[in-house]
């Protein structure tokens, strides 16, 4: 599936050449997803101005039960406190709201989650929370 069939602005998905990627990487390592998450600051057409933290919210109760459905866990979630080591690129000092992680076990899980009804219908809400978004992916290695 494309960027594009999902729906939705580019600030927000992956692109063709990320969905690209994960479909060349070893099915035999997990895969950690970190993402960094900005909220907008009210969602227009949502009864008193939700906030998009809340929006956010209830896709996020859903893509926990696609996240387990596809072998997936739940690694951290937290609010960003600070920076203490300023990269040299703006895009990382961002003030970002908050960072989760999750760990798949092999790359594809993720996009077996977009074939998921109740993930595809929560994505509206992940469209209305989000202002921008990085997501790293990360293959597990062996120290």
């Amino acid at each position: 599936m494309s960027a594009k069939e999902l729906g939705g602005r580019s600030e927000t998905l992956p692109s063709d050449q990320s969905i690209a990627l994960l479909h060349e990487m070893s099915e035999a390592s997990s895969l950690a997803m970190v993402n960094f998450l900005k909220y907008r600051n009210s969602v227009d057409g949502t009864p008193e101005g939700e906030s998009g933290r809340a929006a956010y919210a209830r896709y996020g109760a859903q893509a926990m039960r696609a996240v387990h459905h596809v072998g997936g866990q739940f690694i951290f979630a937290g609010r960003v406190t600070g920076i203490l080591v300023a990269p040299s690129n703006e895009a990382f000092t961002s003030d970002w709201d908050d960072i989760a992680i999750m760990r798949y076990p092999d790359p594809l899980a993720i996009l077996k989650m977009e074939q998921l009804g109740f993930y595809r219908a929560a994505l509206s809400d992940r469209e209305l929370g989000l202002d921008r978004t990085i997501v790293y992916a990360s293959l597990e290695t062996q120290y």
